[in-house]
């Protein structure tokens, strides 16, 4: 009942949404015609400048991608390029991720790696991988051929979350409702105890953006986790603790990160970075209730909260409650226990289950 009552509210966002509507009728219309059209449009890059960047990749022809038909480029991220296509005799839709730059590409091949690994487990709450492979293009630099990995994973319909809530926010003028709140947070830290516990995997950029509200064939919703380009896996070589102080280094969103690691200066140790995804939970239930995201006004985070306490106070207790022990700037009274976190998000979950079944009239 909860998810039929979700998926109502998403498909009515959806509906308000004019940049979404015009999205999948492009997908329908790439469907209905990949079997006899490949595009002559050319990947240009435009992220980054650097004397490594691709300028234009060749998309015609079956012998550059096996089995993958490019239709349009969708986005340009901080690692990759994004395509649709359609892959295999059934035309299943697809998106085809390329190297921004010849420099990124060991580490596209990391996360095509990890996402094969990762679907092995068989979360649903995970984006089904279909595999990696390369191309071979032209160095314009040296003219000399160069291999560019690519891989392939499923198209999810829908809207990540913090799109999803600015568009409810703008067409009902209110936050998301509390039950929406319970079932979204619940799913996101199931999806990151597979990550942690099965694979040992910390993602390391959780936020509103990473998560995506896809559809099931059931018609029912729910959330997956996506873009593991920051990712982690326990074994590499930086995971001790001396070497988490040599990287330094900040991998994804400076406002979803706890104080120790914005003074410390890096995620190197997997353990440290694992806990800052629950923090990032935290931090996301939040924009979830209020649309909102805080970032620390001053340097001295250990005496800054990064969400203040008035504006806890305007949000229910019992969310406040599990939101300010998973963000608390003391790591020694962060809310850090899997079973615990799980506890108390299903609690939640129990107590505004029955709003969404009260909505919408349900049978129970």
């Amino acid at each position: 009942m909860l998810r039929l009552a979700v998926t109502r509210d998403v498909k009515a966002v959806m509906a308000a949404n004019s940049d979404i509507l015009e999205r999948e009728k492009t997908c329908s219309l790439s469907l209905s015609t990949c079997s006899s059209v490949r595009t002559n449009r050319s990947l240009t890059s435009t992220c980054r400048p650097s004397s490594l960047v691709i300028n234009e990749i060749n998309l015609n022809g079956p012998e550059i991608f096996p089995k993958v038909n490019i239709f349009e480029k969708l986005e340009c991220g901080g690692m990759g390029t994004l395509f649709w296509g359609s892959y295999g005799k059934k035309g299943k839709l697809v998106i085809v991720k390329i190297p921004n730059q010849l420099d990124l590409s060991a580490d596209l091949v990391k996360e095509g790696h990890l996402l094969s690994e990762l679907n092995r487990i068989g979360s649903i709450y995970l984006p089904s991988f279909y595999g990696i492979g390369a191309i071979f293009i032209r160095d314009p630099f040296n003219n000399e051929k160069v291999s560019l990995p690519y891989y392939v994973m499923e198209y999810i319909p829908g809207l990540n979350l913090n799109n999803y809530i600015k568009s409810y926010m703008a067409t009902y003028g209110d936050a998301i409702p509390f039950w929406q709140v319970t079932l979204f947070s619940l799913e996101t830290f199931l999806a990151v105890l597979d990550l942690h516990n099965i694979v040992g995997v910390a993602h390391r950029d959780l936020c509103a953006s990473n998560l995506l509200i896809s559809t099931r064939k059931d018609d029912s919703s729910s959330i997956k986790v996506i873009d593991f380009g920051v990712a982690k896996r326990k074994g590499t070589d930086d995971e001790t603790l001396q070497a988490h102080y040599k990287e330094r280094i900040i991998s994804g969103r400076l406002s979803y990160k706890p104080p120790e690691v914005l003074i410390d200066g890096g995620e190197g140790n997997v353990d440290v970075a694992m806990k800052t995804d629950l923090y990032a939970l935290g931090l996301t239930m939040f924009f979830m209730l209020t649309g909102k995201t805080y970032y620390y006004k001053s340097e001295d985070f250990h005496l800054t909260d990064r969400i203040p306490a008035e504006a806890l106070r305007q949000i229910p207790k019992d969310f406040a409650d599990i939101i300010f022990r998973l963000t608390n700037n003391d790591i020694s009274k962060r809310l850090v226990d899997y079973k615990e976190i799980n506890d108390c998000l299903i609690n939640l979950f129990i107590s505004y289950g029955q709003e969404a079944a009260n909505r919408f009239d349900f049978i129970p």
